[in-house]
């Protein structure tokens, strides 16, 4: 049986589950003396009449960059703000984006990154980091500015906060993709905008955030196709945490299971529906090619809402063997009308937010796909004298003729 680690698949996050991060955060007393208005858009983003943008005359100083500032665009990841009249940190994203007419700086100097625009309230403050090898870190407490209001100076700093331990950090971690040309921050970490270089009192923060140099592409589904569809039948099995390896994963045959799909099979095109626990609605595209037929990994499943919030779920098909992402190719049988995951090496996983490994929510393991026949399929047929058998290769049976695992009635059965 086939085991993999987190730290293997570039340290998983969330199974099975839409979990929000908890907070120890705490908001910094209110920086604006006039309540802004319910809506973020404008006065709580600009500066009003009675502030002005300072460095202190004694203390830290502003980090002077070196290099060629360019625009980076800001791929994913969410800014949230505190609002007392809503008591609670408030997604300010789209808002802040305006104001900065869509992208934020970044210098890539030798071995020293910068990043600007992380002070919602001084935003031509940057933060200098350390490059090595694929690596960035940004010490956490660096100064990026202060306002006056009423004769009293508020300062600003960066910090890095755990999510884990909700303590602060000492090092902000991004990871460099330089031939994507995209900076991603650490998940396990967020970077505060605090009161003070030593404390979790933030008047906001900047959590999951991925620049990019491209402008990202708004993501498309993909369409229904024409025609009226057929009947065919997954069996399958979920991939789960393994009981006797702490932070191994395993697949979970004890737990293997028959759903019904909706196929159409257009020219050299093969469409799926339901594979998706969270969108079965959703369809995925697949090519035939001789014996073959290829999904193209990193589709888009659509948007998924729960908690009132918004999760942009994608397809990505896992090579175990190989540790990679790459697309997910399945036998095809034409004339028994039958797809087959040729081996164990192909896991399928639904990702969320960006189509990327590291933020998986859901693991699932395809044997095979196969058309469903009128008295052959048990979870459709109520008549489960006559119900026949599949094997874990999607192979039916009138009766087992080996040892092994089978599925009958949508229930699993073990032959000795």
């Amino acid at each position: 049986m086939k085991k993999f680690t987190l730290v293997t698949l570039l340290m998983l996050i969330a199974t099975f589950a839409f979990a929000q991060k908890s907070s120890g955060l705490m908001p910094a007393k209110n920086l604006l003396t006039k309540q802004a208005p319910s809506s973020i858009q404008g006065v709580q983003l600009k500066l009003n009449t009675t502030m002005a943008r300072k460095a202190p005359r004694k203390g830290p100083e502003l980090v002077k960059p070196e290099g060629e500032e360019e625009a980076w665009y800001l791929a994913d990841g969410v800014a949230k703000q505190y609002q007392s009249s809503a008591n609670d940190f408030v997604n300010i994203t789209d808002a802040l984006l305006e104001e900065y007419g869509g992208t934020m700086g970044v210098i890539i100097n030798k071995d020293k990154v910068y990043i600007k625009g992380l002070n919602f309230y001084y935003p031509d403050a940057w933060i200098e980091g350390e490059l090595s090898g694929s690596t960035v870190t940004f010490a956490s407490g660096q100064f990026v500015g202060a306002l006056e209001e009423d004769g009293e100076t508020y300062e600003f700093y960066i910090n890095c906060f755990d999510w884990n331990t909700n303590k602060l950090c000492k090092e902000i971690v991004f990871e460099y993709d330089e031939k994507e040309g995209t900076l991603t921050q650490d998940y396990y970490t967020a970077m505060l905008l605090a009161d003070d270089p030593k404390s979790t009192s933030a008047y906001g923060y900047w959590d999951e955030m991925v620049l990019s140099k491209e402008a990202p592409l708004n993501p498309e589904v993909v369409p229904e196709p024409f025609g009226l569809g057929e009947d065919w039948v997954v069996v399958g099995c979920p991939i789960v945490e393994s009981e006797e390896e702490e932070g191994m994963y395993e697949l979970d045959t004890e737990n293997a299971e028959q759903f019904l799909t909706t196929v159409k099979i257009i020219d050299n095109e093969f469409y799926i529906q339901g594979l998706s626990r969270f969108l079965p609605e959703a369809w995925l595209k697949g090519t035939i090619e001789g014996d073959k037929v290829t999904f193209a990994t990193n589709q888009y499943f659509g948007p998924y809402e729960v908690q009132g919030n918004t999760y942009d779920l994608f397809f990505v098909n896992y090579n175990i063997d190989d540790q990679v992402v790459e697309d997910f190719v399945m036998t095809y049988d034409k004339e028994k009308e039958q797809l087959l995951n040729a081996d164990e090496k192909y896991w399928m996983v639904t990702t969320v937010s960006k189509p990327k490994i590291s933020n998986m929510v859901d693991l699932y393991f395809i044997y095979s796909i196969t058309k469903y026949v009128e008295d052959g399929i048990s979870t459709i047929n109520n008549n489960k004298s006559n119900a026949v058998y599949y094997n874990l290769q999607g192979a039916r049976m009138d009766k087992p003729t080996q040892k092994g695992i089978y599925i009958r009635n949508g229930k699993k059965m073990v032959v000795k």
